[in-house]
């Protein structure tokens, strides 16, 4: 087992997404310099000033803003950061040591391919073939992304929907996620530099291969730098 390999990527992991989960509050106007308000509204619709532009969420995001400002106001932007941050990487590595191990229920790797050299993941490939527990605009939602090329927006929803659908078989890792939680959830397959390629990449699937110590060595570097900002 390559631990040099493995606390390279759980640090630099753990500062990746930290800043990929602020970027996200940003773009609704949280951070942690305060809570701003929507620079237009209408129904079902709110824009936000993130400096570098304005974005727009709608209908049950904006419900979803809400929790997370309650969330914000009663724990503080940091510590909701860090929760986040940490519950999906959580998330990740487990269900990569699952389809490592070919523990995942529908037999179908979410985060790789089962084909050498193949950098979409088998979840992208097969989507429609899979059960997780889709309605039909699910489906027609799926056609679309792919349509228009929208592979890493495609990778989300179907990791999200992975995740929820694990909440059947592993409740207490995977509790259902449609909250505030997606919105700060922000992952590519497609960025050479991003943390679902880094993963694959950096660290070889012997290492995930039956090991399951490797997870608590993950845990234990990510929080390492965790316990350093404390001081």
């Amino acid at each position: 087992m390559d631990k040099n390999a493995i606390k390279s990527f759980a640090i630099e992991s753990r500062r990746q997404m930290i800043e990929s989960v602020k970027y996200q509050a940003s773009l609704i106007g949280i951070t942690a310099d305060g809570i701003s308000e929507p620079v237009s509204t209408a129904e079902g619709m709110e824009t936000y000033d993130y400096g570098a532009g304005t974005h727009t969420i709608f209908d049950e995001d904006i419900q979803k803003r809400e929790s997370l400002v309650r969330e914000v106001n009663n724990k503080g932007f940091e510590n909701v950061v860090e929760e986040v941050a940490y519950t999906w990487f959580n998330r990740i590595i487990a269900i990569r040591y699952m389809e490592v191990n070919d523990y995942l229920p529908t037999r179908t790797r979410v985060l790789s391919s089962e084909t050498e050299g193949k950098i979409e993941p088998d979840i992208i490939t097969e989507a429609l073939e899979l059960d997780l527990d889709y309605c039909s605009d699910d489906k027609e939602l799926i056609f679309k992304l792919k349509e228009e090329n929208k592979l890493d927006v495609l990778f989300k929803f179907l990791f999200i929907k992975q995740c929820n659908k694990l909440n059947e078989i592993l409740p207490g890792l995977f509790e259902k996620t449609d909250d505030y939680m997606e919105l700060l959830l922000n992952i590519s397959f497609t960025s050479n530099e991003g943390v679902i390629r880094n993963l694959v990449n950096s660290i070889s699937e012997e290492d995930f291969g039956n090991q399951v110590e490797i997870i608590g060595w993950l845990y234990q570097f990510y929080n390492s730098e965790l316990k350093d900002d404390t001081f």
